[in-house]
């Protein structure tokens, strides 16, 4: 199964960890692991910022992801997208999604 990461996953990521503090203030000494979230592949797919920082999805056709809902000012949100065994599935975005370079990715 091949998995297409986001460009900006390992950096969201690594920029979550780094800014994370326990509430009662120190440091983690260890890797922190999110459970993602898995959305519902549908032709349009909802995703509920509200729900989490870090989602998954298989897709399963050619699909458009809807801009998230419940965003907060500041937050990161990761999206794995994992295509099915056909393959060659296209994902389209909401205009709520920026990319390096203004140029959304192309999944293969």
């Amino acid at each position: 199964m091949a998995w297409q990461i986001l460009d900006s996953l390992v950096s969201s990521i690594k920029a979550t960890a780094d800014n994370a503090m326990p509430k009662a203030g120190g440091t983690f000494t260890a890797a922190i692991y999110p459970t993602p979230t898995q959305l519902t592949d549908q032709a349009n797919i909802a995703m509920n910022a509200a729900l989490a920082n870090m989602f998954y999805v298989t897709l399963a056709g050619n699909r458009t992801l809807d801009n998230p809902t419940n965003p907060v000012s500041g937050q990161q949100i990761a999206l794995l997208v994992v295509q099915d065994g056909t393959g060659s599935r296209t994902l389209a975005y909401g205009a709520a999604f920026s990319w390096p370079g203004g140029i959304a990715p192309i999944l293969s």
